[in-house]
């Protein structure tokens, strides 16, 4: 494909299949440019979806930039080749020795993946090879399997796998090899149990006496748990820092915290979280820690002088400032103190208190507005002015299997780029109406990644 793309010119929007360190490899092997922004002489911007409006889309049409697919990008590529390549990793990968596929339960089955998986890609494609089938980097018209977290969610490849008739299973499919034969799954290749976390309670006033309790922040953060060698979400999917930041963290001593950036940009760490190419961005990341479980039978007073003695000197770690609550204060007082302040809310900790792998008493939550989780099952357009023809509300359906409308909180980018259908998000809202339970002024928070989530059967 050398030489294809010269005299060509290539812009990024969005959120592509793969890093985007990779399609620029793509683009200068094939003799083209790659430009970190839209400029005049930029000649292509590639996309994920075309039909999405952005800043960058707006400027490529008003310079009169041709938009393009990724498989568009293909295309360009393809038209100059007599041997078609697809825009996997091998194209710029060194070639790699072949051999012969093992017999197996998955011999003839060329299997595809989308979504956060348990394992990596490359452990599954070690299965996968390791029991006679093979693996593909994207959804083509081969593929006679695709793996995915939510078999009945939203995404590119999803649909593709549908309109080409492979079957869509989750992880369960490759689970369920082991023991039929040897080197059908590898040993030590077992999921990552989640956490056993302490979990809160809501607090309700007159419930307790909160006297000698110890009072913090509740922290609009990413919950995570470090292991002594990695971080986990408390569903247990992997978070993946640099490893700079992984360095500097104790590795014999778990902890429980928050990746956070500040108060009011919870959006802004998921976003650095979730991301497996988070790099310099992590430098304005602190684990903010508030526990340590591998003590937790000690009292949460002992607790919190070893995490001073753990933690003190490390750059990215800043602990929890902890107080006791005292007969003079008010939690009404305290907590309009953090509101007021831009924080979530409170969290107390009885005094004396053990750290329990579980929802406890000994842990309450203290804020004026309530939390859930919901799953996004369609777009209601109906955007005004220069929102016309953007995403105006997400349709939502709760755990609780109610369906309503948020669309309190998006900003003008998320009406533009909204999650996909069937992400999962975090909204807060003030009450249930009495009639049908639906939540009152919900408001959206952002993608949830540290939650679970269970629908209603």
């Amino acid at each position: 494909m050398s030489g294809v793309l010269e005299g060509k010119i290539f812009s990024i929007s969005g959120t592509l299949s793969y890093p985007r360190q990779h399609f620029m490899d793509i683009i200068s092997k094939a003799g083209g440019t790659f430009s970190p922004t839209v400029t005049k002489k930029v000649t292509h911007l590639i996309v994920s979806n075309p039909n999405i409006q952005t800043t960058k889309t707006k400027t490529a049409t008003k310079n009169g930039t041709k938009i393009i697919s990724e498989e568009g990008l293909n295309e360009l590529i393809n038209s100059g080749n007599e041997v078609q390549v697809e825009l996997t990793p091998s194209t710029i990968a060194p070639p790699q020795p072949t051999e012969t596929p093992a017999e197996g339960p998955l011999s003839g089955k060329t299997i595809a993946f989308t979504g956060r998986l348990s394992k990596t890609k490359e452990e599954y494609a070690d299965i996968i090879t390791a029991n006679g089938g093979t693996y593909s980097n994207t959804v083509t018209k081969k593929i006679t399997h695709l793996i995915a977290k939510d078999v009945d969610g939203a995404s590119d490849k999803l649909d593709k796998a549908r309109k080409y008739g492979a079957k869509i299973v989750n992880e369960d499919f490759l689970n369920g090899l082991k023991g039929k034969q040897e080197g059908s799954l590898p040993k030590g290749n077992k999921k990552d149990a989640p956490p056993a976390v302490l979990l809160a309670h809501s607090y309700k006033s007159g419930k307790i006496d909160p006297v000698g309790w110890w009072v913090s922040e509740k922290l609009d953060g990413v919950r995570s748990y470090w292991n002594g060698s990695k971080f986990f979400s408390r569903g247990g999917n992997q978070f993946f820092p640099p490893q700079w930041f992984i360095d500097q963290m104790p590795k014999d001593h778990h902890l429980d915290g928050e990746l956070f950036i500040g108060r009011g940009k919870f959006r802004e760490a998921v976003s650095i979280v979730k991301s497996h190419e988070g790099g310099d961005r992590w430098h304005d990341i602190q684990f903010m820690v508030f526990d340590i479980p591998s003590s937790g039978e000690k009292p949460f007073e002992e607790r919190i002088e070893l995490i001073r003695e753990v933690c003190n000197d490390i750059k990215n770690v800043t602990i929890v400032e902890q107080r006791q609550f005292t007969v003079e204060q008010s939690i009404d007082t305290l907590l309009k103190e953090i509101e007021d302040l831009g924080g979530e809310g409170l969290m107390l900790r009885q005094k004396g208190s053990k750290y329990e792998g579980k929802r406890s008493v000994t842990l309450l939550k203290v804020k004026s507005f309530k939390d859930e989780e919901a799953k996004i099952i369609g777009y209601a357009i109906e955007g005004k002015g220069r929102l016309k023809g953007t995403v105006g509300s997400l349709q939502l359906r709760n755990q609780a299997g109610v369906e309503f409308k948020c669309g309190s909180g998006l900003t003008d980018e998320l009406r533009k780029n909204p999650p996909p259908i069937g992400s999962i998000v975090t909204y807060k809202y003030q009450e249930l109406t009495s009639t049908n339970g639906k939540p009152r002024f919900p408001t959206f928070v952002g993608i949830a990644i540290d939650k679970t989530f269970t629908e209603k059967e």
